[in-house]
Formats: structure tokens, sequence, C-alpha cells
């Protein structure tokens, strides 16, 4: 019988920072992993290239934007897979506040990717 351990929660970690970094350059990621999930959350710096995120004036917006994008998968998934999930649900969600800078364009996208926001 296989189980679901650390050694085989991490995967690729290294191919998924490398995938996160550029995506998201400027923002910050922590990852874990534990007997029932594998976790990621990533969110911009409020000092990196999208620190303008935090000064739209809509109080919304930074709110939405400050809380991260959290991710937690079920085994087998890797703490690699739930970066990678999270690292796309964030790219979405900017590339959709950006087109039009409107919060309903980034809930939006991550409702047509399964999310609720």
């Amino acid at each position: 019988m296989s189980y679901w351990t650390v050694e085989n929660q991490v995967g690729d970690l290294p191919s998924a920072i490398a995938y996160f970094h550029s995506k998201l350059p400027g923002w910050w990621f922590s990852v874990g992993a534990c007997h029932v999930s594998s976790d990621a959350t990533v969110c911009p710096d409020t000092a990196g290239s999208d620190d303008d995120l935090f000064r739209t004036g809509d109080g919304d917006v930074t709110k939405f934007f400050d809380t991260g994008f959290d991710v937690d998968l079920l085994p087998p998934a890797t703490m690699a897979d739930a970066l990678i999930r999270a690292t796309d649900l964030a790219f979405a969600a900017r590339a959709a506040y950006l087109e039009r800078n409107r919060l309903s364009d980034a809930i939006e996208a991550l409702a047509d990717m399964g999310v609720r926001a």
C-alpha cells in the first residue's frame, strides 16, 4: 500500500516556483502540506511590481488582492500542484481586473475556473 507522505507531497517544487515567478513577478507565495492536503497561497507584495493593486482607491479591490489566492488540494496532489493552481487563479484574476479595472471581471475569471470568490 502506498501512503501519502511528506516525501511524496513535494512534487517538482523548483519548477513550480519558477512558473510562479514567471507569471507573477513581485508576488509572494507559501506552500505547505499535512496528512490531509497540499496547500499554497499567492499574493501581491505591497512593495512589488503589482503594488498598484493596493492603491486603486477601492477598498474592495485592495481586500480582494490582499487576501491572496489560497488552494488546498487533496491527495495525491503535491505542493507543486497547489502552487501552480494558485498561480493560475491569481494570474487569471489579475489579468481580468487589469483589462478594465473592474473587480467583477476578476471574480468572473475565478468563477470560470471553478472557484467561488
